[in-house]
Parts: structure tokens; C-alpha cells; sequence
């Protein structure tokens, strides 16, 4: 059911939120070491430069002092990514902060990423079989505690959209993070074990924001907290079930196929991707274009024109509103 806002909302002018996730600190996967700062930096540009609220933005960060700290198992902090608390948060942005139309929402992710290749589960020969489905990697993923499946996050954005008529900007700083908004057609394999896989099958990931696959079950990453009070988690894994790219546009680090990666100055670890991203947006050149030069599009060529450390990854817009106006969303006046 969508979100009807009070009177006093539907007068006030749109406003921004935001959701930052950075992990550095896994419990059972190799450790990184920018992505904190990374979503620190991206916290200081919103409040410095769009001059968004502090408290509008919802920070989830972990760092990898914090992995000897946790030691009970039970314990789960709000602001943790974790798995539910990542989902949870998502699903609760719009009525926690009461949410309305033309409102602009950020949700930014900087961790690793992995791919999980159809062909491991769907029969041979068929369509399904050539594709591939990615997740991110929440800090507590683990053979009990899947991955965060494309099919999964592009449902929570639609529903989002659809209870509020938000703009929504999803900024992914991870490996094969072009593909993890979309998810490919066809229906889901149920009780399906992928093959036995290791860092070698991806070459080497040192200083990149990718990560194996689980040996989980193929729809395990597409289950979720509560499912059935949020619905659709039956279609999700139908075959009839289609990625919806009208509900936000995605700002991806690298293709699907690319692998993200840091960079490390001063004892100072950062992604490729977002240390461009900010000196981009921050640029004197960004700053002087005209309103209807601003658009998605238009930023990822700038990136890919930007120097990005000697590092070979290319940023993409994705979704059926990338042409439109940076956060906002309003079409382009010619």
C-alpha cells in the first residue's frame, strides 16, 4: 500500500535521503580496507555539497578492528551491515522517515561484490543456463547466511518507488556491480548446489572488491527477512518475473564482468570508483555545467574520461531514466 503523506509533507519541498553502506570488516571473507572511508567521504560530499541533513542519512559501516570485537553471536547492531539489517533498513527507509513523492533517495554500497554463474544450476542448453545473477556481500555472509541477490534488491527499489514516487540513485562500489539492480529472467532453481569454487576460478583478487560464491542453495540469496509480509517473494523466483528499471537509476564502479578495485596513498585505502566519483562531482567542470548537461550519463563519461589510478574499470549508468537530470530526475530541457 503506498505511503499517503500528511498535509504538512505535501507542502514542504522535496527533500534528500540516504543510505551508506561500507565494509571493510568480513567475519568469513577476505577483509578490504577502503570501504569505510569511501562511505565516510561520501557522508561528508552529501552534507557538504548537497547540504543534506545529518540526520537524513543512515550510515551502515563496518571496519575490520570491529571483526575480534564481535564475538557474540547473537549480537546485532543497528548500523552493522549485515544481511537483515541491510535489507530491514531498505525496506523501512520510507515509513521511518515518512518519504514522499519527488523526495530523493541515495543508497550507496561500497564492499565486495560476487557472481554466481546460471550455468552452475540451470539445465544445460537452456537460455537461462548463459547467464550469470550477482549479489553484494553483506558482513556476515557464510555458508548460513547467503548473499544479497540482484532479484532481491531490484524488488525492494520497485517497492520503494512504487509506495512513494521517490527518485531513487543506487551508487554500487563493488565488482560485477552493473548487473546487481537487474537480475536475468526465467524461473529460480530450487535445492540447486552450485560447484566447488575458489579465488583462483576469478584470478588474482587482491586489492579488488570481489568475492567467491557461496556453496548455497541458488534461491537461498533470494529469500529475506519477513518475505511474506512484504510480498511478491513467490514471483520473485518465477519464471515470469522481469527486472524493473524504471524504479531507480544505478551508478555502477564497473561491468558485470569488471572487477572493482583500491587504490592505497598515504596509508589511506580508497575505491578506484568513488575517489573519482567525488573529485568529479566536485570538479569545477561538473560545477559549470548547465542543469540539462547534468545527467547520469553524462557523469560516468566524465569518470571514464577522468584519470582513475591507471586502473582498468569502466562505470555505467543503468536504467530507463540515466538520460534525466543527476538526482533529481527531471527530464533534460533541450
Amino acid at each position: 500500500m503506498a505511503i499517503t503523506p500528511t498535509p504538512e509533507q505535501q507542502s514542504r519541498p522535496p527533500q534528500f535521503w540516504a543510505v551508506l553502506i561500507g565494509i571493510d570488516g568480513y567475519l568469513h571473507t577476505p577483509q578490504l580496507s577502503g570501504c569505510v572511508s569511501d562511505a565516510n567521504e561520501m557522508e561528508r560530499y552529501l552534507i557538504d555539497t548537497l547540504h543534506v541533513p545529518g540526520n537524513h542519512i543512515q550510515c551502515l559501516l563496518r571496519d575490520d578492528s570491529q571483526i575480534a570485537a564481535r564475538v557474540d553471536p547473537n549480537s546485532d547492531p543497528s548500523d552493522d551491515p549485515t544481511r537483515n539489517n541491510i535489507i530491514q533498513t531498505l525496506r523501512n527507509l520510507p515509513a521511518k522517515n515518512n518519504i514522499r513523492k519527488d523526495d530523493k533517495i541515495i543508497i550507496y554500497f561500497a564492499g565486495h561484490g560476487s557472481i554466481y554463474l546460471n550455468s552452475d544450476y540451470y539445465k544445460e542448453g537452456t537460455i537461462e543456463s548463459f547467464g550469470c545473477s550477482q549479489a553484494l556481500c553483506p558482513s556476515d555472509r557464510d555458508q548460513g547466511t547467503p548473499d544479497i541477490g540482484d532479484r532481491l534488491i531490484n524488488d525492494i527499489l520497485s517497492k520503494i518507488s512504487k509506495d512513494t514516487g521517490a527518485h531513487i540513485t543506487v551508487i554500487l562500489d563493488c565488482s560485477h556491480s552493473s548487473g546487481i539492480t537487474q537480475g536475468i529472467p526465467g524461473a529460480i532453481p530450487h535445492n540447486a548446489n552450485p560447484r566447488e569454487q575458489d579465488e583462483a576460478d576469478f584470478g588474482d583478487t587482491e586489492g579488488k572488491r570481489h568475492t567467491s560464491p557461496l556453496s548455497l542453495t541458488f534461491e537461498a540469496m533470494f529469500d529475506s527477512p519477513e518475505d511474506t509480509k512484504w510480498g511478491n517473494f513467490q514471483h520473485r523466483k518465477s519464471e515470469k518475473w522481469v527486472p524493473n528499471m524504471k524504479s531507480h537509476v544505478l551508478l555502477a564502479a564497473c561491468q558485470g564482468y569488471q572487477q572493482a578495485k583500491e587504490i592505497k596513498k598515504e596509508d589511506v585505502s580508497r575505491g578506484v570508483f568513488t575517489k573519482a566519483l567525488i573529485e568529479v562531482l566536485e570538479s569545477k567542470e561538473w560545477k559549470e555545467k548547465e542543469l540539462k548537461e547534468k545527467t547520469y550519463d553524462a557523469l560516468t563519461g566524465q569518470l571514464n574520461a577522468h584519470k582513475l589510478e591507471g586502473k582498468t574499470q569502466t562505470s555505467i549508468a543503468i536504467g530507463e531514466r540515466k538520460n534525466t537530470q543527476l538526482w533529481s530526475q527531471e527530464p533534460v530541457k533541450q
